[in-house]
């Protein structure tokens, strides 16, 4: 028999053919072609390649994360898949779409309801059942058609430990002084073996000297306590006695989780601030680690880094539930596979990035160091802290108040917005137009002199020193820059800096500058963001 399967946003045939080459001695030969849709949208070769063999198949099955219109050629394969004379079945994984393409199935609804089990519920064993679905079909050999199997729905997943290990058992395991870090993966990752790149981050973590509890979970595990999804298993796994396990949370799972949390209770990311578990269950920080599902020379070679699906179901849905950005772990390989590599610069990054946020948590309030960037697009004092009409200078005030409520130490909460401008225009902002340079380095949050600059600048690779010289001269530049030293904008309250985004250029400059995507940053950029950690 012949199957053609096409990935919309969705795994690929890798359990199909696992599933095919165990029935190859029951006498059930299954050829298998298998196109992604990235791969059809760069190469019409393919297209048409796939068209042949849809006009070959005995089965036509797509695989979508959502609609199948999220692939730009889709509307060309309808007229297609209309004409093949074999069944045609495509899968979403959104309940809500599935009624709106069960015509492209002609089958009855019970073979349509198995099939759609088969593909939900997913591994080997269920794509087994749908071979025999088609080979019972073809008249194959007399097998049964076997009822769908449906596999854990979550558990602990660690390299070194017994798959079966219970939460007891694991806990014991941990060292109680050493910060801990909650990582949640897919159970479709955990079905299918896509976890070198998970392993590969849970030891960093580990070699960081942190704890880890890393855990897989379906989406589609039933309610518990009139709770659903995620927020179930942070209850299970993260929590004990209504206190955290964990220190930090990091997730390898994609989009808002908030929102999935709600399905059925209307659309849109407007998620009310008492939904948010991350906060009203853990209230730990919550960090992004970013899993790319696009191939290593896409994600490496090219300038624009991720692409617009990535960038929305990756970074800004996440942001959307208040996560802290990390960078790439782990992206596909050369091979071409679905499943993903390490990447270990990125999983080295978040794995700092989770010790750092670990270890803040475990410091008192009044011993933590804050730094609130306002944005000052330019080198003009009168827009401090512009934002599109965001009173940014009222928020500021808030998050003075509420953390000096909170036990941080703040020296004085200004009364209100007007106030606090007033008292940062007695320090030093982004624009050094209007004042002499003894004023500035007497005002300046910090100053940053060419020996010390110069060793910051020595610290970036050799590729990124020559662009920074080609576009902005030799350091330190002329942006923000008086008579050889960088002056640190802002001004100091207790154990909080108020402090300036740096400039993207000087005057005229700016405008155009801003949004483009080759030139890099001026070295205020990178000599400020090293100054910050110190």
């Amino acid at each position: 028999m012949r199957i053609v399967n096409i990935s919309i946003q969705a795994e690929n045939a890798d359990s199909l053919r696992e599933a095919a080459s165990e029935l190859k001695d029951s006498g059930i030969d299954v050829d298998i072609f298998d196109a992604d849709y990235r791969d059809l949208e760069k190469s019409p070769e393919l297209f048409e390649d796939l068209v042949r063999h849809i006009g070959l198949a005995d089965m036509v099955v797509i695989r979508c994360m959502a609609e199948p219109t999220r692939f730009s050629r889709y509307s060309r394969l309808e007229p297609v898949l209309e004409q093949c004379r074999s069944p045609v079945f495509l899968f979403s994984g959104a309940a809500e779409m599935r009624p709106l393409y069960r015509d492209v199935f002609d089958g009855t609804d019970r073979d349509y309801g198995l099939l759609c089990q088969y593909l939900m519920y997913k591994g080997k064993d269920n794509e087994k059942g749908l071979i025999l679905w088609l080979n019972e079909r073809l008249g194959g050999p007399a097998i049964p058609v076997p009822a769908p199997v449906i596999p854990r729905q979550d558990g602990i997943y660690h390299p070194d430990c017994d798959p079966d290990i219970s939460l007891d058992e694991y806990v014991r395991r941990l060292d109680p002084s050493r910060p801990t870090a909650g990582i949640v993966m897919t159970q479709t990752d955990w079905m299918s073996g896509n976890t070198e790149h998970i392993d590969a981050f849970i030891r960093g973590l580990e070699e960081k000297g942190m704890n880890t509890i890393p855990i897989f979970y379906s989406h589609l595990a039933p309610p518990e306590d009139g709770e659903k999804g995620l927020p179930i298993f942070i209850k299970k796994y993260f929590m004990h006695d209504g206190r955290p396990r964990i220190d930090v949370l990091l997730l390898t799972i994609s989009s808002s989780n908030l929102v999935h949390s709600k399905k059925g209770e209307g659309t849109g990311f407007d998620v009310e601030v008492s939904r948010n578990f991350y906060k009203t269950i853990a209230d730990v920080p919550v960090i992004q680690a970013l899993c790319v599902h696009n191939k290593w020379e896409d994600f490496e070679e090219d300038k624009a880094g991720l692409d617009k699906h990535d960038i929305t179901i990756l970074v800004i849905r996440p942001e959307l539930d208040g996560q802290i950005m990390g960078v790439p772990i782990g992206c596909i390989g050369k091979d071409g596979g679905k499943k993903l590599m390490p990447l270990a610069p990125g999983i080295d990054h978040v794995s700092r990035m989770a010790l750092n946020w670990a270890t803040l948590r475990r410091k008192k309030p009044e011993e933590r160091k804050i730094a609130i960037i306002m944005y000052q697009p330019r080198d003009d004092s009168s827009c401090i802290g512009s934002s599109g009409g965001l009173d940014v200078q009222e928020s500021v005030c808030g998050m003075l108040r509420t953390m000096s409520e909170a036990g941080y130490r703040v020296e004085h909460v200004p009364h209100n917005g007007d106030e606090l401008v007033q008292e940062l225009l007695k320090g030093v902002t982004n624009d050094l137009n209007w004042i002499s340079p003894k004023e500035a380095f007497e005002k300046a949050a910090g100053v940053q002199g060419p020996k010390e600059y110069g060793r910051t600048f020595r610290s970036v690779p050799r590729f990124n020193q020559e662009r920074l010289v080609r576009s902005w001269g030799e350091p330190p530049g002329e942006v923000t820059v008086l008579e050889g030293n960088m002056i640190m904008p802002g001004v100091e309250n207790g154990n909080i800096l108020i402090t300036y985004q740096p400039i993207r250029a000087l005057g005229e400059q700016t405008d155009a500058l801003y949004h483009d995507p080759v030139i890099p940053a001026p070295h205020q950029y990178l000599g400020f963001y090293r100054w910050l950690k110190t």
